[in-house]
């Protein structure tokens, strides 16, 4: 998907721009998740998790706190879009702790999906345009800055129970989350940069 005129911006790192290209890249793993063999969830299952909590947590760190900054539409908008994504981290949530090989695992998935696909649709409708309108170029390149960093530093599996709980319990979460898959090694490395140009 191209970006919208409306939302095009002329540096790579705003906020704007960095958001919609996590989107695309998000739908995309998640879209191409291979079929569950052997009971055992492969490698693209991990690593499109990995990227969604990373995004997700950067958006309730960095974004969400810009777009209340847009006035009573903007506090409105983020509280939706925040319920929102809780939803999609409990799905996850209970995907990781699922059987993959239980019948209810592609269900599951199939809900995640699409549970993801409409929260990007409704971030792309309601959530960028009002932070195009409401912040100027340098602070959305600052925002965008904000939000790689906080991708590099986030936690790598769903903390449901977290949302919307301050940067030190999300820090906790996320050296916990690797301490846990360096002794599980279960978990691939990201193939992704966290850097502006995700």
């Amino acid at each position: 998907m191209d970006l919208p005129d409306s939302l095009t911006v002329p540096r790579n790192h705003d906020i704007v721009t960095l958001v919609i290209r996590d989107h695309q890249a998000l739908l995309s793993d998640l879209d191409s998740i291979p079929p569950i063999e052997n009971g055992r969830l492969e490698a693209g299952f991990w690593q499109a998790s990995y990227e969604l909590v990373r995004h997700e947590v950067a958006e309730e760190q960095v974004l969400y706190p810009a777009l209340r900054e847009c006035g009573p539409v903007g506090i409105e908008v983020a509280a939706e879009a925040l319920a929102q994504q809780a939803d999609a981290e409990r799905l996850l949530a209970d995907l990781e702790k699922a059987a993959p090989a239980l019948d209810a695992f592609e269900q599951a998935l199939d809900a995640l999906k699409s549970s993801v696909h409409s929260h990007a649709a409704f971030e792309e409708d309601q959530v960028l345009p009002l932070v195009v309108d409401h912040l100027g170029d340098e602070s959305r390149f600052e925002v965008g800055d904000r939000y790689a960093q906080a991708k590099k530093t986030a936690p790598t599996h769903p903390h449901p129970h977290l949302a919307g709980h301050d940067k030190l319990s999300m820090s906790v979460a996320a050296v916990a989350d690797r301490i846990r898959d360096a002794m599980i090694g279960s978990r691939p490395r990201p193939n992704r940069s966290a850097g502006p140009n995700v």
